[in-house]
């Protein structure tokens, strides 16, 4: 008896270990291709300045695209999310989609360590530096790898 068992839950481990690297397996891949500038002027409402980030894509089993996926862009400082933006439509193949895309990131405020108010401009602290991180979700809700862009300069002016 204790040997059906053991076989049963070898066998449930390892099917569940199959579903795990089917899921790794069809997730999209990204590659960072390079932004428009290294530096952006503060703002709270995100129209002062913006970002464009190009990057690539590669989805093996061609779900990626549309409003059920998203691209999730984290901006580092604090580790939260700043912008969630759908994919651009894509044809579903049955042989997978890879593309190029760029966003437009709108600009954010100035933090500071020393509790002076987001958004400011002291002349102490001039500057921000900071990056985001981007990934991409699937339609069935598999996460890409993450990239980063290079540091960015926000001017706090």
């Amino acid at each position: 008896m204790r040997i059906y068992i053991f076989l049963f839950l070898t066998s449930c481990l390892m099917l569940a270990q199959c579903e795990s690297d089917k899921a790794q397996d069809n997730a999209p891949e990204i590659s960072f291709i390079g932004m428009n500038k290294d530096n952006i002027n503060q703002g709270s409402l995100g129209i002062e300045d913006t970002l464009i980030v190009g990057f690539s894509f590669l989805d093996i089993d061609g779900d990626v695209g549309g409003l059920n996926s998203n691209i999730v862009v984290i901006d580092n400082r604090n580790g939260e999310v700043h912008l969630t933006n759908s994919m651009p439509e894509l044809p579903a193949s049955d042989n997978g989609n890879k593309g190029q895309v760029s966003i437009e990131i709108p600009t954010l405020c100035c933090v500071f360590e020393d509790n002076t108010p987001p958004c400011s401009a002291p002349f102490s602290q001039p500057t921000n530096t900071l990056s985001f991180n981007i990934y991409i979700i699937d339609k069935e809700g598999n996460q890409s790898n993450e990239i980063s862009t290079p540091d960015i300069v926000l001017r706090c002016n």
